[in-house]
Formats: C-alpha cells, structure tokens, sequence
C-alpha cells in the first residue's frame, strides 16, 4: 500500500500504518520532516524533492536517513509498483 500524505501534520496528523505501508510526503505534508517522524511504522518514507525545496526543507530531509527524496519520475514510479493507493 502506499499512502500519500498531503496536508501539514501540524493540521492533519500523519497515518499509523502497521501493514506494512509505504508512505509519500508530499505538498503540506513534507514540513514532517522537522519533526520527529515515526517511519518505524511503514516500509519506507519518501520525500518528494520539489516540495521540499518550495519549502526550504531539503538540507533537513538529507539529514534524516529515514527518508528517501525523489523526484517526480519516482513518484510516478511508486504508484505503478503499489497498490492500492491512499490518498491522506
């Protein structure tokens, strides 16, 4: 499953997940990467570039090796390979 966040956690807090899930911080929801992030609860936590860097939050993203960032390719990538996929 992937799951794609796209509100702030500060307004929408972000999903528990113990299936197993992938989860995509994306829009609002990369401001997550300021705080502490709970990735023990998905597979792997992605971090789309662009939005980071809108937000002026690549350098913190790279800090944290949790989170993998990607570009729009892989996103696209990512929802061919999962399925289903969450919308949060």
């Amino acid at each position: 499953m992937l799951i794609i966040a796209t509100k702030s956690p500060f307004i929408k807090a972000l999903p528990q997940s113990d299936t197993g899930a992938t989860l995509l911080l994306s829009q609002d929801s990369v401001i997550a990467v300021t705080a502490t992030l709970q990735a023990e609860h998905f597979v792997k936590v992605y971090a789309l570039e662009s939005d980071l860097a809108a937000r002026g939050l690549t350098k913190t993203a790279q800090q944290n090796p949790m989170i993998e960032i990607i570009n729009l390719q892989q996103f696209v990538q990512l929802t061919i390979n999962h399925h289903p996929i969450m919308n949060w």
